[in-house]
């Protein structure tokens, strides 16, 4: 009878040793999931956030290169004006 006890036991242990090792796996597996989910994640966020910087980094130069003709373009109308006032004098 114990014998019949302590291999019913041991039964026992063996299952739930088992189904301990399969929740194991599945956890692993789970958390294996997660964590390349959040890598893809933060993938995604560097990847844009590179391109946005590269973006406001060309716009920092357009609005630069703006700035210089607009002020190249007023300087050559401040000289044209000059240069038409000192006709406008000698005559």
């Amino acid at each position: 009878m114990e014998t019949s006890i302590d291999s019913q036991t041991q039964q026992m242990r063996s299952s739930e040793g088992g189904r301990a090792r399969e929740l194991r796996a599945k956890l692993v597996a789970a958390e294996k999931e997660e964590i390349h989910g959040l890598q893809t994640i933060d993938a995604r966020e560097h990847t844009g956030s590179a391109r946005l910087s590269d973006t406001l980094v060309r716009m920092g130069k357009t609005l630069g290169m703006l700035r210089n003709s607009s002020e190249l373009l007023t300087s050559g109308a401040d000289a044209e004006a000059a240069r038409l006032a000192e006709e406008v004098r000698r005559l």
